[in-house]
């Protein structure tokens, strides 16, 4: 019996399995990239473009271009420029009426973060863990300084909103000096707002994802 010949994408997360939690050569994120294409006998971005246009600023290519990132693989390449996330989180606490009831009319008031960034990627490179994932990919990524690990990201704007509810009493207002780090919009006195400990008020909380940049997928190939 023949035994199974791997892909060249399921060897590069295997190499990148068995180096999580590792520096993998220097340290940068090509490293992690071109050591993974080495193991699983792929080209990597030399022979690709070429000595003369590998630049430590240029947007390397390491295979052949997925056009979508729907298609993506485990064991693709992404490459990454001037690449940030900013999540908005904030939610909205209405209130009921005199007469317990809530209309378009009811007191409300919001809090929330704005364009809380995660880590930007300005030039980046990274591994595929996954296939596309409700707007996410995981991946693994190097850092100079850290060892590899994995990551998931949202690669398509994502939207999430919870309902629910809570006693009145518990909800805390932020001092006035927070102010400048939320959104606060006071359509109700805290006075108003513990008028009675047993009401309760309607949450709608919304968290938006929002990815900017550009970034590129390449299947890894063999070496000619």
């Amino acid at each position: 019996m023949s035994g199974h010949i791997l892909s060249p994408n399921q060897k590069v997360v295997n190499f990148a399995k068995s180096r999580d939690g590792n520096v993998v050569g220097e340290g940068n994120c090509t490293n992690l990239a071109e050591e993974a294409l080495a193991y699983a006998g792929a080209q990597d971005e030399y022979a690709i473009m070429g000595d003369d246009k590998v630049k430590e600023d240029s947007d390397y290519e390491w295979g052949d271009l997925v056009k979508d990132v729907k298609d993506i693989r485990p064991g693709d390449i992404i490459q990454f420029r001037n690449y940030v996330v900013k999540t908005d989180d904030v939610t909205v606490y209405k209130f009921p009426d005199d007469r317990g009831h809530f209309s378009d009319k009811s007191p409300w008031f919001s809090i929330g973060t704005f364009d809380a960034a995660d880590r930007p990627r300005p030039h980046h490179t990274a591994i595929s863990f996954s296939m596309l994932q409700h707007g996410t990919i995981t991946m693994w990524e190097q850092w100079p300084g850290q060892v590899v690990n994995q990551v998931t990201i949202y690669v398509k704007r994502s939207k999430k909103v919870e309902r629910g509810e809570i006693p009145c009493g518990e909800i805390m207002i932020p001092d006035d000096e927070l102010i400048g780090q939320f959104s606060l919009q006071r359509n109700i006195k805290k006075a108003a707002m513990e008028r009675s400990r047993t009401c309760k008020a309607r949450t709608v909380r919304t968290i938006t994802h929002t990815p900017s940049g550009q970034y590129w997928i390449y299947r890894p190939q063999k070496k000619k």
